[in-house]
């Protein structure tokens, strides 16, 4: 039982095994929150078992309980623990107190603080996002407030346009 009163089962833990600690990410699709842990994870060479809440109803409402009746993703169960919105370091940091001889393919070190390698279109998108925003808002401070909308409207599309091509990209291609 875990300490928020919600069985292991209904988390999805089947308890603690001989060999392995059972993590469980529950997720959906178009969380940032959710990609970001399951990258950060991956890149540990963590482990676990996905469920979408989306496609289970059982364990969306699982998640529900645990999230004061919010659909709050990604949810993570360590063992008997449950984790809200936790960062990758927690979900490190509580599976190495829960099995302090564990090693990961991957290891991050407890603490260590990797740098966050941003791709050349992200990059930009982030710099043109500041641009007309510095833009729009010089525009709406001289007294162009029609100026200041046409920028907004531009940001938006420039900011969607490089959304659809940064996802092309990362799509991959059926060989």
């Amino acid at each position: 039982m875990s300490d928020r009163g919600i069985s292991d089962d209904e988390m999805g833990c089947q308890g603690m095994y001989k060999e392995t600690l059972p993590i469980t990410v529950y997720w959906r699709p178009g969380c940032t929150s959710c990609e970001r842990l399951r990258r950060g994870l991956d890149a540990a060479g963590v482990e676990t078992d996905e469920i979408n809440i989306w496609q289970d109803e059982r364990a969306a409402n699982a998640v529900r309980m645990v999230a004061n009746g919010n659909e709050t993703v990604p949810t993570v169960t360590i063992g008997s623990t449950v984790m809200v919105d936790p960062p990758v370091k927690s979900v490190l940091d509580e599976i190495r107190r829960q099995d302090p001889t564990r090693t990961f393919p991957r290891d991050v070190r407890p603490g260590a603080t990797s740098p966050t390698r941003r791709e050349p279109l992200e990059v930009i998108q982030r710099f043109l996002i500041v641009l007309f925003i510095l833009l729009s808002f010089l525009a709406e401070s001289s007294g162009r407030a029609a100026l200041s909308w046409a920028i907004d409207g531009v940001n938006v599309l420039v900011y969607f346009a490089v959304k659809a091509i940064r996802n092309t990209r990362a799509t991959p291609t059926p060989e």
